[in-house]
């Protein structure tokens, strides 16, 4: 009877064993997917600028650099993408359109291994484009008041 209960303990033993051998650590660190990261925005968040303006950030290096992409009020932004080896810089200019409003500047970029979406982004402050006879007669100051009276 004992060497019955012995040899059952055993069994137990040796097929839970197997189950926690054959656990591999690798094929999960293979699957798990590290999502693109988009930081140094310039202008910085929440910056007026002029239409038009260009802008710039910094995207990790493990985003696949024909992903990346950006838009400002669901307007799709024209980037350069230069490869840093250690990030991506892309470079755009926002649509000359854009004027007196403000806009959330969405990026996205996929990773190279495990193909996972990354989401970034900042809001900016567009002016409203000045008319050429707005940049070449400043408003009247009150000493060109004065000089008039």
């Amino acid at each position: 009877m004992t060497i019955t209960k012995s040899l059952i303990t055993v069994l137990c033993l040796v097929s839970f064993s197997h189950q926690a051998f054959s656990y591999d650590v690798r094929s999960e660190e293979d699957t798990v997917c590290k999502e693109p990261e988009f930081r140094t925005f310039v202008p910085e968040h929440l910056s007026e600028v002029e239409p038009g303006s260009e802008i710039s950030f910094h995207v990790s290096n493990w985003a696949d650099p024909d992903t990346i992409k950006a838009e400002a009020r669901k307007i799709p932004l024209k980037l350069t993408i230069i490869n840093k080896n250690v990030f991506f810089v892309a470079k755009g200019n926002l649509p000359d359109n854009l004027q007196n409003t403000y806009a959330r500047i969405n990026l996205f970029a996929r990773s190279k291994k495990g193909g996972c979406l990354g989401q970034g982004g900042w809001l900016l402050k567009i002016k409203p484009e000045q008319t050429a006879a707005e940049t070449s007669n400043p408003k009247n100051t009150q000493s060109d008041t004065e000089s008039t009276q």
